[in-house]
């Protein structure tokens, strides 16, 4: 009903140049074309200065966004998974987990580390977690957890991945 009020049939007009009687959206469009008539005469300035404009704007307000979909956030903890090769039996692999963990507190120094967890192997099926959230692929692989207490896990993360 609305449409059929706004969009009513006009009149031909007796002049050329306006087709139809003056409406109201009629004479909103005369007013946006006389408006835009000096744009379009000048479109290299107008396509010019919407591009600098464009580039300040990326260039002032873009630079303070974040770039990462997931920004790095240092907690103080750690999450390792260790791999040994084929065939590594249990025990060699606990031995590299605890080397891991000694590593990790040498580098934090032993007062800086609050909490290490480590799983060597594959769990219980009776472990309160679902093997798919906490998978490891056998008795070659470990997960190891780390806590530091205050420390950020920045300083001492490349030494344990070494």
């Amino acid at each position: 009903m609305v449409s059929a009020w706004l969009i009513r049939r006009h009149r031909e007009s007796a002049d050329p140049e306006v087709p139809f009687a003056a409406g109201r959206f009629d004479r909103l469009r005369a007013r946006y074309e006389a408006s835009l008539a000096p744009t379009l005469r000048r479109r290299g300035l107008t396509v010019g200065t919407y591009v600098v404009v464009t580039a300040l704007i990326v260039g002032l307000i873009g630079a303070r966004l974040g770039t990462e979909i997931f920004p790095r956030a240092d907690g103080g903890q750690m999450q390792l998974r260790i791999r040994g090769p084929a065939g590594t039996n249990i025990e060699k692999t606990e031995t590299t987990a605890l080397r891991m963990l000694e590593t990790i507190k040498q580098a934090a120094g032993p007062d800086n580390v609050a909490l290490t967890l480590a799983f060597v192997g594959v769990h219980a099926p009776n472990y309160p977690i679902n093997l798919v959230y906490q998978w490891n692929g056998g008795r070659k692989r470990a997960f190891c957890k780390c806590s530091s207490s205050g420390v950020p896990a920045s300083t001492w993360w490349r030494c344990a991945r070494h």
